[in-house]
């Protein structure tokens, strides 16, 4: 049975296999069609045989009466809800039935002609208006169908159990044997219509109950069938008394009796209609918050959130279809059948957008330029910071109402949704920031490691050096280079930058000098000029390192020197403290041209003389006022120590600077570097 409806229902519906959930019910309304068909038709004919002329000419006023009311009492439906814990189940009821009937108790068969116009012209009001899909056509035939057969072979079958009792029209009165005869026929029509309606709900329950996917809501569907029976059994019934009044008081008085079940109609409605709001709004609000909840407690990356929404997020919205998307094409949720699915077109032309926007049915879409099938509502996600559009909300479905309604919880949502990305976006950011730092810290290490461990212990010498970085990397170097014949090295460097890529630079720069120094011990000038070659030939940076590189010979205190564009060495006696010899530059800064040419000067160190190398981040500290630390108060301060330590005055002199920056953040790395001849 299943394969033949399956087979039948992709010959009606073409789509048939990309309409997912909803091929259950296409299914379902297949065999409703095939079953019902025949036995609307069979009803149509008895209706016609059992119709009376005579009623048609000589109570058309009253048939006329009847018709309006049945009309505007189906058009002012209302809902029947039963709320179970966080659940709610709902049916669908009209108090047309009740003048039906009253009318039948009162003319016979002939009346439910009024309630098959009244289907019929529902049936061509909906179709005017909903989608031309071929699923909710054949959705809407079929209940079509099961009005014609209530009122027809149903109406039919319990009038002729009627008036095998004794049953007479119009209903005589409301007497006891009256109105009990009134109701057995409308509790007969009742079961017999719900008899022809079996086949179908037994086949849509069968269906939920065996699918995996959908037996969690197999309670709420069973639920919904049988509140729709009762809510049969508890309305129609007091036809009975519609038909009394009449037979009793009249055509005024029914008169004011249909007024008064129509004013209650109005009030069903509106009440439904309203509880409906309200209902809708608190499963929202309980929704969002729980949601809210489920991505505070997820994974801070926000990797969780595609399934939270597809568990929040569907049953905020029901009977609707939702899919959520951030660009370019990261899919979060989607909640659509192929029938509302977005195009491109549209997600392009929402990247545009930064407010909600309303598509009515039948309005004129501005991504296509052409009628839109069914209502919309289009919500963009922005970005909580740059407030630009990443992403967007689409937003449909059929019997949804007002769109407007839902513009506020569908832009809370999206203030949700982007609120998580930017916590994730700020925790990665937090992340890469941790590593650089974790990165920097061990590269920071292996500089380092570049330093020397120890100085060297020179008899009638003394040396002292410090380096003390900006950043977690450093620009700045010093190196002493011991040589075999006793003569020993002095660097210190500068390389014009900061961060990661000056550290490499002084990396490569301190290698290339070190194994140039041992090429040539006696030619600081000639080992700068091949560091500055190769340098030129092995990178493609736009950095240059300054340096003052000496050789110190302790036997005499002979200093040779060359100077890369460095800050001036000075020479000064701590003991009587007034002359001061400045190693002036003899070159350029290296890495710069492969033209640079450097000379080499000497000058002979006397007992008590201190050799001052720096960085320009000695004389270059500023104050929270921007004053230099300058080489007069470098010079002053070695001068005033009075103890002939150098890593005494080292100390005093890197106490001084930070004395002097105060509060000032350290803008360039510090280095200095002393070397005293003891006095005799």
């Amino acid at each position: 049975m299943n394969v033949f409806l399956m087979r039948l229902s992709k010959r009606l519906h073409p789509n048939f296999d990309s309409l997912g959930p909803r091929s259950i019910g296409v299914l379902a309304d297949t065999l409703a069609f095939l079953l019902y068909t025949p036995v609307a038709l069979i009803g149509i004919v008895w209706l016609v045989l059992e119709t009376d002329q005579g009623v048609i000419q000589h109570e058309w006023p009253m048939l006329v009466t009847l018709l309006i009311f049945i009309a505007l009492a189906e058009r002012l439906d209302f809902f029947l809800a039963l709320s179970m814990g966080t659940e709610q189940v709902s049916t669908q009821g009209s108090l047309a039935p009740i003048i039906t009937w009253s009318g039948v108790l009162l003319f016979g068969p002939t009346v439910f002609w009024l309630q098959f116009l009244v289907a019929v012209g529902d049936y061509f009001y909906e179709w005017w208006r909903i989608p031309r899909l071929s699923f909710v056509f054949w959705n809407l035939f079929r209940r079509f169908l099961g009005e014609v057969v209530s009122c027809t072979v149903a109406g039919l079958l319990a009038l002729s159990i009627y008036e095998g009792l004794g049953g007479e029209y119009p209903l005589p009165s409301l007497k006891a044997d009256d109105f009990v005869l009134g109701l057995v026929a409308i509790l007969a029509h009742i079961g017999i219509a719900q008899l022809f309606d079996l086949p179908y709900t037994i086949y849509i329950l069968r269906q939920i109950y065996i699918s995996p996917e959908f037996r969690a809501g197999f309670r709420n569907v069973l639920l919904v069938v049988l509140l729709s029976m009762a809510t049969s059994f508890l309305i129609e019934p007091f036809a009975v008394l519609g038909a009394g009044v009449y037979s009793g008081d009249g055509f005024l008085a029914f008169l004011m009796f249909a007024t008064g079940l129509l004013l209650i109609c109005v009030l069903l409605y509106r009440l439904s209609k309203s509880v409906d709001s309200s209902q809708q709004r608190s499963r929202e609000m309980e929704l969002l918050e729980q949601m809210s909840r489920a991505i505070l407690n997820g994974p801070p990356d926000a990797s969780a959130l595609p399934e939270i929404l597809k568990t929040h997020v569907p049953p905020m919205f029901l009977s609707s279809a939702i899919f959520i998307r951030l660009y370019p094409d990261r899919t979060l949720l989607d909640h659509v059948i192929n029938q509302y699915r977005p195009d491109d077109d549209f997600w392009q032309w929402l990247s545009g957008q930064t407010e909600p926007v309303t598509i009515k049915a039948k309005e004129i879409m501005p991504w296509a330029n052409k009628p839109a099938i069914f209502s919309m509502l289009a919500v963009p996600i922005l970005d909580a910071e740059t407030r630009e559009t990443i992403g967007g909300i689409y937003f449909g479905g059929l019997r949804i109402g007002k769109m407007d309604r839902f513009k506020l919880p569908l832009q809370s949502l999206a203030a949700q949704i982007a609120s998580a990305l930017h916590s994730a976006k700020t925790y990665q950011e937090t992340l890469a920031h941790q590593k650089t730092m974790q990165e920097l810290a061990f590269a920071g290490k292996v500089q380092a490691s570049f330093l020397p461990s120890e100085l060297p212990q020179v008899t009638g010498w003394q040396l002292a050096a410090t380096i003390d970085s900006a950043r977690e990397t450093c620009g700045d170097f010093y190196d002493l280079i011991p040589f075999p014949d006793g003569k020993i090295g002095f660097v210190v460097a500068d390389v014009a930058d900061k961060g990661t890529g000056a550290a490499l630079f002084m990396a490569l720069s301190r290698t290339l000098i070190r194994t140039y120094a041992f090429e040539h011990p006696d030619e600081p000038a000639t080992v700068l000029q091949a560091a500055n070659q190769r340098i030129l030939q092995d990178t493609r940076t736009n950095l240059f390192v300054t340096v003052f590189y000496g050789v110190l010979n302790p036997a005499d205190g002979m200093l040779t020197y060359a100077s890369a564009g460095h800050n001036p060495a000075f020479i000064l006696n701590i003991k009587d403290g007034e002359g001061v010899q400045k190693l002036a530059k003899t070159g350029i800064p290296m890495g710069m041209f492969d033209t640079g040419k450097w000379k080499q000067q000497s000058h002979q160190l006397a007992p008590a003389d201190v050799l001052i190398m720096y960085t320009d981040g000695v004389t270059e500290a500023q104050d929270i006022a921007g004053n230099l630390y300058s080489e007069d108060r470098l010079l002053k301060t070695i001068r005033a120590n009075p103890v002939l330590s150098c890593d005494h005055m080292r100390d005093t002199v890197v106490t001084d600077i930070h004395q002097f920056v105060g509060n000032a953040p350290q803008s360039d790395d510090i280095t200095l570097m002393l070397v005293m001849r003891e006095a005799s």
